[in-house]
């Protein structure tokens, strides 16, 4: 799994087991799967790989891009910004192990930590951080990704099993996912330290409820809408113990997400339905936990964590 990720999450969980706390958080990556090495989908949209890109960090974890075409990967020992061939443009957050990133229309770089979130300029400067290490409300315990929508920035904590809203300047305001019966709301699996959320042009969360395998839709204020995915080994299913793992949203609102076991990525459509698939054979061995992001021009940019490059496909015409 995400080298970083894995021993912040080796904290979490012997404190989840001391204080029991957190029950649903022991690691499980499930067994290792092999299915056959290429499957053959006949769908409407089609991808190839269009470049490999070397993040030059170490442990890869994550990866963004900004509306310029920069890519940025962060991993164990900071933030590395490449332009689309490759080349390296700057560094900052050194030795600080990176679990996340997002971009800011207006450049601004979002940065999570284990139980922090960092807000940087375009430049590599940091601006300002926040976050409270905890099980409270708006306190954090693995932080996985991060989605910003206007002047909000909604935080997945694996470790709490949440999604939190913050405002723009760090302030909490709600969390969201938590279990709730009365709401219909079951709550939020996080078998292993993969939690993930994205938000649509219209404000809708989309979140991974990953030991559910399936995608869940929220509106603002944490009001479960509507659900869908199933287990299985199928393309159009989510396979093992907790996928999808990560998650990114194309310029024309359709969900990528991403999956662990059987590593392979996948293009639906806000209902379910699955438009696009890209299978193991263009992945690594141990690609574990790859995540994912899309640019203006719609290319996908996969995290191989397995390794340590970021694999660019473009969409077949």
């Amino acid at each position: 799994m995400r080298a970083s990720r894995a021993a912040a999450w080796g904290v979490v969980v012997a404190a989840c087991a001391i204080a029991a706390l957190v029950p649903a958080c022991e690691r499980s990556e499930g067994p290792t799967v092999r299915p056959p090495a290429a499957v053959q989908v006949d769908l409407p949209v089609r991808y190839r790989l269009a470049a490999t890109l070397q993040s030059g960090v170490e442990g890869l974890t994550s990866v963004a891009v900004d509306a310029g075409g920069g890519v940025y990967v962060g991993g164990a020992d900071g933030v590395r910004v490449l332009d689309g061939s490759g080349n390296e443009l700057r560094r900052f957050g050194a030795g600080k192990a990176v679990q996340c990133l997002a971009i800011a229309p207006n450049g601004n770089v979002y940065v999570g930590l284990a139980t922090q979130v960092e807000q940087y300029d375009p430049e590599g400067r940091l601006v300002t951080s926040w976050g409270e290490a905890g099980t409270g409300p708006g306190q954090l315990a693995a932080v996985t990704e991060i989605a910003l929508a206007g002047p909000d920035v909604f935080v997945a904590d694996a470790g709490n099993r949440v999604i939190h809203r913050f405002d723009a300047t760090g302030d909490f305001v709600l969390d969201i996912g938590r279990r709730d019966p009365e709401a219909g709301v079951p709550g939020l699996l996080c078998p292993s330290a993969h939690l993930d959320c994205i938000v649509d042009s219209e404000g809708a969360l989309y979140v991974g409820n990953p030991g559910r395998l399936r995608v869940e839709r929220y509106d603002g204020n944490g009001v479960l809408m509507s659900w869908w995915g199933e287990p299985g080994m199928g393309p159009d299913q989510f396979c093992g113990c907790c996928n999808p793992t990560d998650m990114a949203l194309t310029p024309e609102g359709n969900i990528v997400t991403a999956e662990k076991g059987i590593p392979r990525v996948k293009v639906l459509d806000t209902s379910g339905k699955l438009l696009a698939y890209i299978g193991r054979d263009n992945f690594s061995l141990h690609a574990v936990g790859m995540d994912v992001a899309v640019d203006a021009a719609g290319r996908i940019y996969v995290a191989d964590p397995g390794d340590g490059n970021v694999r660019v496909f473009e969409r077949i015409p």
